[in-house]
C-alpha cells in the first residue's frame, strides 16, 4: 500500500554551478537545473523557499526543491564538437509507503545521489530506456560512452532512484551522501541499515530527449555515469501533512498519480483516467510550456561561458572560470584553473569554402524568371498508414509480452515468499489461513497491479508509435 505524486518541470537552465559542492566559484562540470530560477552557487534553502511561483519551472507551486544532472551532449569527433541535447521534459515522482513512519524532507535539506554505482548498497537503478529503437541517423555512429544508446530512438528515458533512508539527524554530510542510504535490497519497501532508521519518501528522476539521433552521447563529466542533486525547497509542515493523509494506491512511478487534493498543480486539473488521458507528449509539452517563465539569463548572472555548442574541451575544473557575483556588481570572480585541461589529439578541420563571386544581376528590363514550383509533397497513402499502423500494433503486443512474462515472474517470487513465511520460523507460520491469503490476495493484487502498469507503458508507447 502506498502513494505517488508524479511533477513536471522543463529546464531552469544549463551552467557550470553545484549549490551544494562549491558556494563561491564554478563547479567542475556543465549541469541543467530544474525547479525555481535560482542557480547560482550561492543559492540556499532561503533562496529556494522565497522564489515566487512564476519563476519556477515545474508544474506545482508548494514544491520549490531544486533537481540538477550532468548536462548531456552529442559529441562530433570529427570536428571535435559537443551540442547540448534538448530536455522535452522532465519528471519528480515521489514514492512512499503508507502506514509507515515517513519524514518529510527537513528544511535545509540536500543529497547527492548514483555517484558510485559499483557499490553493492548503492541501488540508482540508473536506466537509459530506448523508445522506439531504429539505426543510428549519423553518419558516424561510434561512441566510447557505455551508458548512453547508439542507435536512435523516438524518445529516450532516463531515470534513476535517491536513496529512502535517513539517518534522522543531518540535513547535509560532509560528502553529501553518508547522511542517506538506499534500503539494503534496493526496494521501497526493502529494510534501512539500523544506522539509516528513518524512511523518507523516494525520489524518481526522469528526464527524457526525443527524438534521440544516436551516435557519442555523454555527461558533461566525461563520464558514463548517472548521478543528480537535490536540494529541498518544500516547507517541511505542508509536505509532512501530504505525505500523512494523501493515498493513491500507487507503488511506482505511474504517469496519472498526483494527490491534486493536497496540491496546487499549475497545468491542472489533472487528468487521471487511463481510458481518457493521453498521459505524454506532445500535450503535457503544451500544458509546461504555458506557463514557463521568461528564460534565466545565465549569460549575465552566473557565467559567461558557452554551454549550447562548444568547439574542443567541455569547460570543466573546479574553481576554474569566471563566477559573476550575484548582486550583479563589480567583475566577475576569477579562479585560476586547478586541473591541467586534457590535449585531444589535433583533429583536421574542413578546409573553408572559398567565397564565391558576387552574382551578376539582369538588367531591369530583362525578362523576370518566375520561381519554380516544388512539386507537392504526396500524402501517404492507405497502404502506408496501415503499415504503421500494423507495425505499431506489434510493437505494442511484443512489449506487453515480455511484460506479462515480467509480472508472472514477480507473481512467483511473491509466491515463494508466502510460502517462506509460512514456513518453520516465519512471520505466520502458525496462522495457516494467511498463507491463502498472502497467494490469493496480496501476491494477485500486486500482479494486477504489475499487469495494469505494464499495459499503460505499452499502450504509451503505441500512442507515440502512431505520432
Amino acid at each position: 500500500d502506498a502513494t505517488s505524486i508524479k511533477m513536471d518541470y522543463l529546464p531552469v537552465g544549463h551552467a557550470r554551478s553545484d549549490p551544494i559542492i562549491t558556494q563561491t566559484c564554478l563547479s567542475d562540470h556543465v549541469h541543467t537545473f530544474y525547479g525555481p530560477q535560482t542557480v547560482h552557487p550561492e543559492t540556499d534553502y532561503n533562496t529556494l523557499i522565497n522564489t515566487p511561483t512564476n519563476q519556477n519551472t515545474g508544474n506545482v507551486e508548494e514544491n520549490k526543491s531544486l533537481y540538477w544532472h550532468p548536462t548531456v551532449y552529442s559529441y562530433d569527433r570529427n570536428s571535435n564538437t559537443y551540442t547540448r541535447d534538448s530536455m522535452a521534459q522532465t519528471s519528480a515522482y515521489y514514492i512512499w509507503e503508507n502506514d509507515v513512519n515517513v519524514q518529510a524532507f527537513p528544511n535545509g535539506f540536500k543529497m547527492i545521489a548514483g555517484l558510485n554505482p559499483g557499490d553493492p548498497f548503492n541501488f540508482p537503478n540508473a536506466v537509459a530506456e530506448c523508445v522506439g529503437s531504429s539505426g543510428c541517423e549519423k553518419e558516424d555512429c561510434y561512441t566510447e560512452n557505455t551508458f548512453f544508446p547508439s542507435t536512435a530512438c523516438d524518445e529516450l528515458e532516463v531515470s534513476m532512484s535517491f536513496p529512502t533512508c535517513w539517518d534522522g539527524l543531518r540535513s547535509d554530510s560532509e560528502d553529501h551522501m553518508s547522511h542517506v542510504h538506499y534500503t539494503l535490497d534496493g526496494k521501497l519497501d526493502g529494510p534501512c541499515p539500523v544506522t539509516h532508521p528513518q524512511r523518507l519518501p523516494k525520489i524518481e528522476l526522469f528526464f527524457r530527449i526525443m527524438p534521440y539521433d544516436g551516435g557519442w552521447h555523454t555527461f558533461s563529466d566525461g563520464s558514463s555515469v548517472f548521478h543528480a542533486d537535490y536540494m529541498s525547497g518544500w516547507d517541511e509542515m505542508f509536505l509532512q501533512n501530504v505525505l500523512n493523509e494523501c493515498r493513491t494506491d500507487s507503488f511506482a512511478s505511474l504517469p496519472n498519480s498526483f494527490c491534486e487534493e493536497f496540491l496546487t498543480f499549475r497545468d491542472g486539473p489533472k487528468c487521471i483516467d487511463e481510458d481518457e488521458c493521453d498521459f505524454g507528449d506532445p500535450v503535457l509539452l503544451e500544458k509546461l510550456q504555458a506557463f514557463q517563465p521568461p528564460p534565466l539569463d545565465i549569460l549575465n548572472t552566473v557565467t559567461t561561458e558557452e554551454t549550447e555548442v562548444v568547439l574542443g574541451n567541455l569547460p570543466q575544473g573546479t574553481c576554474t572560470g569566471e563566477l559573476i557575483p550575484l548582486d550583479g556588481g563589480g567583475n566577475p570572480t576569477t579562479n585560476a584553473p586547478t586541473t591541467s585541461p586534457v590535449n585531444l589529439p589535433p583533429v583536421l578541420l574542413p578546409t573553408p569554402s572559398p567565397i564565391a563571386s558576387p552574382v551578376n544581376l539582369p538588367p531591369t528590363d530583362a525578362p523576370v524568371v518566375p520561381p519554380t514550383t516544388p512539386p507537392p509533397v504526396p500524402s501517404p497513402s492507405a497502404d502506408d498508414v496501415d503499415e504503421c499502423e500494423n507495425r505499431c500494433w506489434d510493437r505494442f503486443h511484443t512489449c506487453e509480452t515480455a511484460s506479462d512474462q515480467t509480472c508472472e515472474a514477480y507473481f512467483s517470487e511473491c509466491e515463494q515468499d508466502c510460502y517462506y513465511q509460512a514456513g518453520e520460523g516465519g512471520e505466520f507460520s502458525e496462522e495457516e489461513d494467511l498463507l491463502d491469503i498472502c497467494i490469493d490476495e496480496w501476491c494477485f493484487e500486486d500482479k494486477e497491479m504489475c499487469w495494469r502498469q505494464g499495459n499503460h507503458r505499452c499502450l504509451r508507447r503505441r500512442r507515440r508509435c502512431i505520432r
